[in-house]
């Protein structure tokens, strides 16, 4: 059976969320980055120290963001470049061995049909505009069982991929589930079935 993070990727990758990748630290304007950093630290405090990585970009705008531990000594910083251009960076942390690490990535142009995040119309605040200013209406399409298609598909998600690809092909550009814990780790039950 495939991992629950495993799971949660390749339905990112299906969705279309995690695009835009073309080269070592280089992605395209709103398409997501991941930044890696190793660092090993006390069993247990992974969840509780403060790190982060503070951005530069065009025009010296800045934007710090929060990273999070990601398992196997892993930490991640996840950053999609508001605009086109290079951009450095500098770590924080109350980690000393991920404080203070430097790099740079180039965002190139927006990918054909991306328009960046949405939020509140800077034309009219009743409305929601995607960050390029083209108007976003919600359309949402309700999949609470998306996560069960595949489950036992340990490779890949094909069943999912083509529920996505027709949900999208018919104009929807949300899903809307709900997402449960999936490990159970308090008493329960032992007739519980694993699944």
């Amino acid at each position: 059976m495939m991992s629950p993070r495993k799971v949660f990727v390749l339905l990112l990758l299906a969705i279309g969320f995690v695009t835009g990748l073309t080269a070592a630290n280089t992605t395209a304007r709103w398409a997501p980055i991941d930044l890696e950093f190793n660092a090993k630290v006390k069993s247990g405090t992974e969840f509780d120290l403060d790190f982060a990585a503070t951005f530069t970009g065009p025009g010296d705008q800045q934007l710090t963001v929060p990273g999070f531990f990601n398992g196997n000594d892993t930490f991640v910083v996840r950053f999609a470049p508001p605009a086109e251009g290079a951009w450095s960076y500098i770590t924080s942390s109350t980690e000393r061995s991920l404080a203070g690490q430097t790099g740079s990535l180039t965002a190139t142009a927006p990918l054909p049909g991306k328009h960046g995040p949405v939020g509140i119309s800077k034309k009219d605040p009743t409305k929601f505009a995607y960050a390029d200013g083209s108007q976003y209406f919600p359309i949402a399409f309700e999949l609470d069982w998306l996560f069960a298609l595949d489950a036992e598909n340990g490779n890949d998600i094909p069943k999912t991929r083509s529920v996505i690809r027709h949900v999208r092909e018919n104009g929807f550009n949300q899903i809307v589930m709900n997402v449960f814990a999936y490990d159970v780790n308090w008493p329960h039950d032992p007739k519980l079935p694993a699944k």
